[in-house]
Parts: structure tokens; C-alpha cells; sequence
């Protein structure tokens, strides 16, 4: 036993031999696999229940690859994560929706705040509010913070842009040094410039996207149709307010299409009351031309039959008041443009330079002059006036076809308002045109006065020199009364126009009694035919009145009754004579016929105001009052 005990001490290696026999290597010479391309490296064998030892060996490449493959299904698994976030509650969606919308909309408070604060030195901040227009990272939200930098921007492009245009320098110009003020004050005017620029791209882009809603993936098509209309509107914003600012021009060609042939009532309602702000806000005339000769371009390219009243409505809302013709359209000879050649030929160089230096000063003095020059406003009126005509004649030609009926009271009431600005060479062939359409028979009550109007107000101004007998219009205006007291429903009349046409027929032209005055013609004769002109405007002066005060009985609106009383009264003061018609014991021969159309062919001095005495006794104490104070005058 002793014997045993030593042999099998004596087989233990050291102790200080230990941790080197655990440090070498396990090396299976017979039964190691082949190497590959990486480092292989033993590991511990496994023995089997036979006593067999099985190597086992690893490749280090095959470790570190399989270590990659592990890290980035990590990333894998993380960005999966991101993307395909467990399912939330829709109360948990718009909570986090609120959040975001409630902090954009700080910022967007701290920034436009801090741009109006101090413009100059905020042209970072206008980049970072524009650039939140090209934000696509939060989609469940990104419409609605657009909108609000939309119409921010809008409001603070109106309260910063300087009062005058920004003029773009020259290479000569950029290459001059510039004092530190000069050159901070013109970087701020280019970055200022620049951004507009850009945000009126971004704002044409979203209108844009109304037009094919489908095809913008990020959006759905009720979101890119309302993100449009913001834009819509913001964008008639800017053109109303900065009509003296860079890009107006462009952004006429945007929106007056808009105004016409938009499908949306809102939008062309939004675009036409912008055009009406422009036109009644501008003193320079040039943003006013522009948007005229805009609107004469879509009236052609759409026609009469696709034109809305609304846009041509925006007209009337134009300021002109003198033109003159001889400041436009003078087209020199050829025989002058010859002799202008000849005469600059003739310069020498150094005249020619001169000149030409001149002209640009003068040039950039009209562009910094505070005061306006009278003549060079004058000049763009009566272009103005040339391009409203040209709308209104070319739409008046088609209407022999049926074309333009329902713009025509929009037409002929701007005929009515610049009749007094129309060329004398036109009045014939407008009288002969207006003629025609209130003999057709075909046009309402409205546009039959509307023509009526239109037509006076003509004779009222250059047209005076014209030796013109309206008679049809009186007759159509005559008969009109008579129908208009026949309706049904008489509230929907159109009173007072009617009386605006009677004021300018019968009280402003009641003294223009016209004799043409021939040398072979005596004095006596004059004198007769004046009294038979008297007599006739006697007889459609009473007739009218006759016709007016059975219209008022028809009548339920108190409004209405008291402005045709008044317009009575009027008439009766026009003419002393008019007596006749308080008179019950009259000498006029005849007796009155109210069906015939012809006010000095229905006898009405031969009957009386019945009428003021049953409306005496109305039920409305103001209207009864009025009546009285007609007889008393009686």
C-alpha cells in the first residue's frame, strides 16, 4: 500500500506546474480537422461512455462574422422597433399629436415675434420658420403645422417688406466695397428677398397640389385640398398689401385664373374681394394695369360663356377718374421714325453717351421719387380704361349668340360707371349696340335697365354734343313699370335701380330740350317748337308719375313706398304743370288708357293721383304722412 501511495506521488506533477499544463494546448495530431481560410483554435475534448476522445476546434473569422451578423440584427431589431411600435389607442395617438401641434405652434409664436422684434437681424429665424415648410418627419401632423407657418409667414412678409422695391445690384455694383451699415442694410434686402422668393414657390406648389390631389402620397386628398386653400389665401393676402413689392406680377398670373375658374366658391370669392382691396388701396396704377390686362387675358382664353359676374364685378371697384387719349396709342410715321434714326446717327459718341447717361438717371429718379408724376398716372388710367373697354366690347360682341347673359348686368354696369371715360368715337356704335339689345326683348327687367342706364349716362356726359333721341329707351322704361307692378311677387323688383334710371331720364335731362338752330329757321318757328317739346316732355313727365304711383301701391316694403313717393314729389317739383294731375275738374281732352306703352300716347293728363289718396289711408303712419304731404302740395 505504502508502495502504491509513493508510485502515484511520484506520477503528480508539481504544484508551480499547475496553471502551465492548464495554459498548454490540447493537440490531436491524427484527428484535427482541415484548416480554413481563418485561424483555428482547440478546444477541450469530449470523451464518450468508450473512452473516445472527440476534437473540438473553432474558426476565429467565423466567430467575429457571426458577432457582425449579431450586432446588426440588433440595429435590425431596433429600428423595427421604431417603425413597427406596438399598437396604440387613438386617444394615445391624439394626445401625442396635441403635444407636438402645442409646441410647434410655440416656436412658431417665438420666432415670428422675435422677426418682427428686430427684422434686420433676424433673417436665420425667417430660414428656420420657412424651412418647417419642407418638414416630412411627423406625418400624422405635418398638414396642420404647415398651415400655421403658412399664414404666419403671410402675416409677417405684410408687417416687415419695406415700403419701396427691392432692386436686385449688378455684377459692377457687387464688386464696389460697402461701408459695415450699407452692407449689413443690403444683405438683409437680398436674404430678405430670397426667402420670399422661396415661400412664394413653396405657396404656388401647395395650390398646385388641389388640382391632383391623388398623386401627393404623404397627404390625403381632403388635406392637400385644404392645404391649398390656406395657401389660397394667404397668397391673395400678400397680393392685396404688397402691390409695390418684388414678384407682384407673378403673383398676378397666380391669381386671377384663380378667381375665375376656380371650382371653389370660396376661393373665387377669397381672390375676387383680394382684387377688389388691390384696386381700391393702389396710387400707382401699375398693379392695377397688370391685374386689368390679367383679366382681359382669361376673358379671352375662357369666352363670355365661362366668365363669373363676381370677376368681372371687380372692375367697378377701380378709381379713375380723368383720362387722355392723346397720351396713348399716338403711332409715330415712318417718316418720323426715319428722321429720329438720322438725327442719332448723326450724334457724335460723346452725345450719345451723354445721353444715353441721362436717361437712366432720370430713369432712377422716377423710381425714387416720393411724389407721383401726374402725367405718367394719367397715361396708365387711360390704358386702364382702354383694357376695361376692350373686355367689355368683345363680350358684347357674342352676345347676339346667347353667350353672355349672365354676366351682361355686370357689363353694362360698367359701361354705366366709366361711360363718362369712353372715347367719342365709340359712343355711336355702344348707343346702336345697347339699342339693339332692349329691342330684342329677350333681356329681364335688370338688364333692361342696366342698359337704360348705361345709355343716359352716355348722353349725359361727351355725349351731349350728339343730337340723339333716346325715345326707345323711354318707351322700355315706360312699359317696364307697368310689369313690374303686374308681378306676383313684387318684393324682388328692382326698385331702386328703376328710380337711379328715372333720375338721370327725367330729372337731369328735363332742361336739355334740343332745336337744331338753321340760319333758314326764324326765331318764331324756334319759339314754336320749343313749346311742342315742352308739351310732349309734359305729357311722359305725368305719365310716368302716374305709372310710379301705382308701382307703389303694389308694394309691401315700407322702404320701398317711401322712395318712390319721393321720387313723385320730385317729379311733381320738376314742373309746375303737373298740377293737372290734382286737378278732378281738368279741361285736357282724352281720357287715360293705362295699357298703352307710350307714355306721350296714353293720355295721362287726363286722370288724377287716385292713388296718393288711398295710400293716405295706409296702414303705416310715415307712409300715410308722405302721401298727405304730396296732395297738400296739390
Amino acid at each position: 500500500m505504502v508502495q502504491r501511495k509513493r508510485k502515484n506521488a511520484r506520477d503528480r506533477p508539481a504544484l508551480g506546474c499547475e496553471e502551465n499544463f492548464e495554459k498548454r494546448p490540447r493537440l490531436f495530431q491524427k484527428e484535427i480537422l482541415p484548416q480554413k481560410n481563418g485561424k483555428i483554435r482547440n478546444l477541450l475534448p469530449i470523451k464518450e461512455s468508450s473512452g473516445k476522445f472527440i476534437p473540438q476546434t473553432y474558426e476565429e473569422q467565423e466567430v467575429l462574422d457571426h458577432q457582425e451578423d449579431y450586432e446588426d440584427s440588433k440595429t435590425i431589431e431596433k429600428s423595427v422597433e421604431k417603425t413597427l411600435q406596438p399598437a396604440r389607442s387613438k386617444e394615445e395617438l391624439l394626445i401625442q399629436r396635441r403635444k407636438l401641434i402645442v409646441e410647434k405652434k410655440e416656436k412658431i409664436a417665438l420666432l415670428s415675434s422675435s422677426i418682427v422684434a428686430d427684422p434686420q437681424s433676424s433673417l436665420k429665424m425667417i430660414k428656420e420658420l420657412r424651412l418647417m415648410l419642407e418638414d416630412r418627419d411627423t406625418p400624422e401632423s405635418f398638414v396642420t403645422i404647415h398651415k400655421l407657418v403658412i399664414v404666419s409667414l403671410a402675416c409677417l412678409f405684410v408687417d416687415i417688406i419695406p415700403g419701396y422695391r427691392i432692386r436686385e445690384r449688378t455684377e459692377k455694383e457687387k464688386e464696389v466695397k460697402l461701408s459695415k451699415d450699407v452692407k449689413e442694410l443690403t444683405d438683409y434686402e437680398e436674404g430678405l428677398l430670397h426667402h420670399y422668393q422661396l415661400y412664394l414657390k413653396s405657396l404656388e406648389k401647395f395650390i398646385k397640389y388641389r388640382k391632383n390631389p391623388g398623386k401627393y402620397k404623404l397627404m390625403s386628398p381632403d388635406a392637400a385640398k385644404s392645404l391649398g386653400k390656406v395657401a389660397t389665401h394667404s397668397l391673395s393676402q400678400l397680393y392685396a398689401h404688397t402691390a409695390h413689392f418684388n414678384f407682384h406680377a407673378n403673383v398676378t398670373l397666380v391669381l386671377i385664373p384663380l378667381a375665375n375658374n376656380d371650382p371653389d366658391c370660396d376661393i373665387r370669392k377669397t381672390c375676387c374681394e383680394a382684387i377688389s382691396t388691390l384696386f381700391s388701396l393702389d396710387k400707382n396704377g401699375n398693379p392695377s394695369l397688370n391685374t386689368v390686362k390679367a383679366i382681359a387675358n382669361v376673358a379671352k382664353e375662357v369666352g363670355p360663356k365661362k366668365l363669373n359676374p363676381e370677376f368681372l364685378n371687380t372692375l367697378l371697384c377701380l378709381r379713375i377718374k380723368v383720362v387722355d387719349y392723346s397720351m396713348v396709342g399716338i403711332a409715330k410715321n415712318k417718316e418720323e421714325r426715319k428722321k429720329m434714326k438720322e438725327e442719332k446717327k448723326k450724334l457724335s459718341r460723346r452725345k450719345k453717351k451723354e445721353s444715353k447717361i441721362e436717361q437712366e438717371k432720370d430713369q432712377e429718379l422716377k423710381e425714387l421719387a416720393a411724389s407721383e408724376d401726374q402725367e405718367e398716372r394719367t397715361k396708365i388710367h387711360t390704358e386702364i380704361v382702354q383694357q376695361i373697354f376692350l373686355i367689355y366690347f368683345r363680350i358684347l360682341k357674342h352676345e347676339n349668340g346667347g353667350d353672355c347673359r349672365t354676366i351682361l348686368p355686370s357689363i353694362l354696369e360698367g359701361l354705366a360707371k366709366f361711360a363718362h371715360l369712353i372715347n367719342i368715337d365709340f359712343f355711336n356704335d355702344l348707343l346702336n349696340v345697347l339699342q339693339q339689345l332692349v329691342s330684342s326683348g329677350t333681356l329681364s327687367h335688370r338688364e333692361n335697365l342696366h342698359c337704360i342706364y348705361a345709355a343716359f349716362q352716355i348722353l349725359s356726359g361727351q355725349g351731349e354734343v350728339f343730337n340723339i333721341d333716346p325715345i326707345e329707351f323711354y318707351k322700355i322704361a315706360y312699359k317696364i313699370i307697368l310689369e313690374m307692378a303686374s308681378e306676383s311677387n313684387t318684393e324682388h323688383c328692382n326698385v331702386e335701380l328703376l328710380l337711379k334710371c328715372l333720375d338721370v331720364m327725367l330729372n337731369k335731362r328735363r332742361k336739355q330740350v334740343r332745336i337744331s338752330r338753321h340760319n333758314e329757321i326764324s326765331q318764331c318757328l324756334i319759339f314754336h317748337l320749343k313749346q311742342v317739346m315742352l308739351q310732349v316732355t309734359l305729357l311722359s313727365l305725368c305719365a310716368f308719375v302716374k305709372r310710379l304711383s301705382m308701382l307703389g301701391m303694389q308694394l309691401t316694403s315700407t322702404g320701398k313706398i317711401l322712395q318712390i313717393l319721393k321720387q313723385v314729389g320730385r317729379l311733381l317739383n320738376s314742373n309746375s304743370r303737373t298740377n293737372c294731375l290734382f286737378d278732378v275738374e281738368s279741361l285736357a281732352l282724352g281720357s287715360y288708357n293705362p295699357e298703352v306703352n307710350d307714355p306721350l300716347h296714353s293720355g295721362a293728363q287726363s286722370t288724377n293721383l287716385w292713388e296718393l289718396h288711398l295710400m293716405r289711408r295706409h296702414y303705416v303712419s310715415v307712409v300715410s304722412r308722405s302721401a298727405e304731404n304730396l296732395l297738400k302740395r296739390g
